[in-house]
């Protein structure tokens, strides 16, 4: 991603780089990844504030409570379910979107799908109903360490992503995007944040949360329908999705953000640095790590 962002946001007079400390960090825009969000950084991260910098928090893909975000100045986001959910619970901060990026190292499409085969592509303990799918789907695991899984990708015309439900962590459309980019529908449960802010309500391949009888027939129904007319709707539908991670939208929305974030700086509306933070979060980290 800081590869992707680099040359736009050297245009607008800024650099970029990548820390994994923080302390001689001064008169920066700061975005804090999930892990360093945990409650105990919140002292060293509020520091950053006396050195003039601005702290954006990326929390996607995380689990936290509406206090953890006390001592940020602004949220960003690649989850739409997500930033929707933090408008409605902290309607004060800005939050802005900007999209996951698709690996680079995936390989091009082939431009044909051949024959119907469905995959899964993802850690086995985010597929739901794995033991029904098995004799239907192929169970594609995705190392971060490994690119071989990647060229499997142009073998399959119909892409499964149904998951198990979690609450409270949100999670980006990346299967989606991943399904698009190569033409294939995708099979996807309605209880997927995301999907239900992108996907209209007549895509035909939607199915019910928890119910893996209706989740083998839509399988059968997408086999059925394979290059016929609802399936290339679905097909349709996904390219336009994808299209909404491509490098240009995304260096677009960043760069959108920065220049936003120099303009309420300049006119004051950045959080000071706090000599007390919230009660909520002074409670949270009593409890977690101070034991009191």
């Amino acid at each position: 991603m800081a590869t992707l962002l680099t040359e736009k946001v050297i245009e607008i007079g800024f650099d970029i780089a990548i820390r994994t400390e923080v302390n001689d960090i001064s008169n920066s825009f700061v975005i804090v990844h999930k892990t360093m969000m945990d409650a105990r950084y919140a002292m060293q991260l509020d520091s950053l504030r006396s050195r003039d910098c601005l702290l954006i928090a990326d929390p996607v893909d995380g689990k936290f409570d509406v206090c953890d975000f006390d001592i940020y100045d602004a949220i960003i986001s690649a989850s739409f379910a997500q930033i929707d959910w933090l408008k409605r619970v902290l309607p004060g901060k800005k939050c802005f979107f900007v999209n996951q990026r698709l690996d680079c190292r995936f390989p091009l499409p082939a431009g044909h799908l051949g024959e119907f085969r469905v995959g899964y592509f993802g850690s086995v303990d985010n597929c739901a109903h794995i033991n029904e799918i098995r004799r239907y789907v192929d169970i594609i695991e995705t190392p971060t360490h490994s690119t071989l899984w990647m060229q499997k990708l142009l073998q399959y015309s119909f892409h499964y992503a149904v998951r198990p439900k979690v609450d409270g962590v949100f999670k980006p459309f990346g299967k989606g995007y991943i399904a698009g980019l190569y033409g294939a529908p995708i099979l996807v449960g309605r209880n997927e944040p995301d999907a239900k802010f992108l996907l209209p309500d007549d895509y035909p391949y939607w199915v019910p949360y928890g119910d893996p009888a209706a989740t083998l027939d839509l399988i059968r129904q997408a086999r059925d329908s394979f290059l016929g007319e609802r399936w290339s709707y679905a097909s349709d539908v996904m390219q336009k999705i994808s299209r909404l991670a491509s490098d240009s939208t995304i260096k677009s929305q960043f760069v959108e953000m920065i220049l936003e974030l120099v303009e309420r700086r300049k006119s004051g509306c950045y959080i000071k640095p706090l000599s007390n933070l919230s009660a909520g979060l002074v409670s949270k980290l009593r409890g977690k790590y101070l034991g009191g």
